[in-house]
């Protein structure tokens, strides 16, 4: 059995449990024949019975059965149709009035390489995130950290404006990760110069940035694709002056010191660790300046300005414009698995200092091929970009109408059902698969029930009962439970694993049943049009927009 949300979905606030304490599990049973759901009840004894009798006075329960400790119910028909009326209304207008400041940090890649498939799942993970956390009304901040300001980036543009003798043929994102492989290669004969060069980048005495607007843009055109936006891009060499204001509250915090074992340096201790914010010659470390940048995401220091940008509609950073405070009070960091200890650093020294907003990190487990990792300075992303996922997908995808949108609801489905922590393995047998577990067949039970609605052109009329549709109506109403679980976990793969299992039961019953012509036609009609809508919202949160045909 699966524990559901308790007091948390439609059915259960209606409960009377009233008197009955330590009610704290409720079930959703795989299949219907013994009740729709049970609590577990071992605890009331003779009780039981009680609440039992309590229940069947509702007008919306059909029967109440308590069996070996658990109590199973089963509501009225007109109960589920009113739940499913309402699921969807929520779905459209939002569950909660919850109203905190959200800022979702994502997908900050760097900005001398197009996006590859362990990027895509990063940004598919924040805008899902980002998506359910809007569906439960909180304002959302999503936040695209640019460092332009690095080892990487300072390789990349000095090969760029002294070795690269090409003219681009190709996405500028796509050019650049190649030249990355090649400049790489010479970073251990030039190490010297190249830190020199980096060293001129931070003062800000090397014209690089139109370079790297030019990647970032040209990244944002493959995220359009996904339907992955951001509403503030904030670029590292912007900070400059950020960097030197969280300075000073760091050197005056009294948590902060001078080690003697790390001559020089300004630490923090944490759990007997001295982790280092500022170097002997005073530069920030990376850690450092994430602490920054995290009082500036919390509205505890002011100064990054921002002007429009053609890119998602963003604000970007610039060093003109007008002054943004974003002033959130929950900070998520969609960051990879492998950044978990420094992620923990960075939390516990920001509320070592005496900052306490919630700051959590959302760690997810690398994407692979099934021979290999991805890696920057090898180039093994050459051939699963994001774009050429994409592109790949369109000639795999078998209807030629609405080919992308189908194409992209494979990798994105194939990505967002594995838990973040699970890794995943890219496998194109699996992520088209019309009769399997994959976006595709979710979405082809969305095509098929509008197909009958269009085919049918009767008016679909409100039933009095349920017959053959019930189970799949049940099914389809779990998609509330599922969602509240990813917005408390999350973890949009809960969702996304649902509608996989609303998909399967809905096949089966269009298998099997007979719509037009048949006596209900009607009735059935209706329950095609709210599981087409409710289905429709659903995807929409994992970024998969429905189709009409395939």
């Amino acid at each position: 059995m699966k524990v559901i949300s308790f007091e948390k979905i439609t059915p259960l606030k209606k409960l009377p449990l009233e008197g009955f304490e330590g009610i704290e599990r409720f079930y959703f049973f795989p299949e219907y024949e013994r009740g729709d759901l049970t609590i577990k009840v071992f605890h009331l004894k003779d009780k039981a019975n009680e609440l039992k009798e309590k229940l069947e006075k509702e007008g919306f329960i059909k029967e109440a059965i308590v069996e070996g400790g658990y109590l199973n119910i089963r509501f009225e028909d007109s109960f589920l149709i009113e739940w499913g009326e309402a699921l969807l209304k929520s779905l459209r207008e939002g569950f909660s009035k919850e109203k905190e400041k959200v800022g979702i940090e994502y997908p900050s890649v760097n900005p001398n390489k197009p996006w590859h498939i362990g990027h895509l799942r990063n940004a598919l993970i924040g805008e899902a995130l980002s998506n359910i956390l809007k569906k439960f009304n909180h304002t959302v901040v999503r936040i695209n950290y640019i460092n332009d300001l690095g080892l990487q980036i300072a390789e990349s543009i000095y090969y760029f404006l002294n070795y690269n003798e090409e003219e681009p043929k190709e996405k500028f994102d796509h050019f650049m990760g190649k030249l990355y492989i090649k400049a790489h290669k010479l970073e251990k004969e030039k190490e010297k110069e190249i830190r020199e060069f980096l060293q001129k980048m931070e003062k800000g005495e090397v014209d690089f940035r139109k370079i790297i607007e030019k990647v970032v843009e040209s990244q944002y055109q493959t995220s359009k694709k996904f339907g992955v936006c951001s509403d503030v891009i904030v670029f590292e060499s912007d900070l400059t002056e950020l960097f030197k204001k969280g300075l000073e509250i760091i050197k005056k915090n009294p948590n902060v010191y001078y080690s003697k074992e790390k001559e020089g340096c300004l630490v923090v201790n944490l759990e007997g660790n001295e982790i280092v914010l500022v170097r002997s010659d005073g530069t920030l470390t990376y850690t450092g300046k994430d602490v920054i940048f995290h009082l500036w995401k919390m509205g505890v220091l002011k100064g990054v300005k921002f002007k429009d940008s053609n890119l998602c509609n963003a604000k970007i950073s610039s060093k003109e414009g007008e002054e943004i405070s974003l002033d959130c009070s929950l900070l998520l960091n969609i960051i990879g698995i492998e950044q978990r200890d420094p992620q923990k650093a960075v939390i516990g020294l920001v509320k070592k200092i005496g900052y306490d907003k919630e700051i959590k990190h959302i760690p997810y487990a690398f994407v692979r091929l099934k021979e290999a990792h991805f890696s920057g300075r090898k180039g093994t992303w050459i051939g699963y970009s994001a774009d050429e996922l994409l592109e790949e997908a369109k000639k795999r995808v078998k209807s030629k109408e609405e080919e992308e949108k189908i194409a992209l609801a494979g990798i994105i489905f194939a990505i967002l059902r594995r838990s973040p922590l699970k890794e995943v393995v890219f496998d194109w047998d699996n992520v088209l698969n019309y009769e399997g577990d994959s976006g595709v067949y979710v979405l082809y039970s969305y095509v098929r029930a509008n197909s009958i609605l269009k085919k049918s052109g009767k008016k679909p009329t409100k039933p009095t009962s349920l017959k053959e549709e019930r189970e799949t109506f049940l099914e389809l109403l779990k998609l509330e439970d599922s969602l509240i679980k990813s917005y408390y976990s999350l973890d949009p793969s809960k969702l996304a694993n649902q509608l996989l299992e609303v998909a399967k039961k809905f096949n089966k019953f269009y298998g099997k049943a007979r719509i037009i012509g048949s006596e209900r036609e009607e009735e059935l009609l209706y329950f095609l049009s709210l599981y087409k809508s409710i289905m429709e919202e659903a995807l929409k949160i994992i970024n998969i927009k429905p189709v009409e045909k395939m």
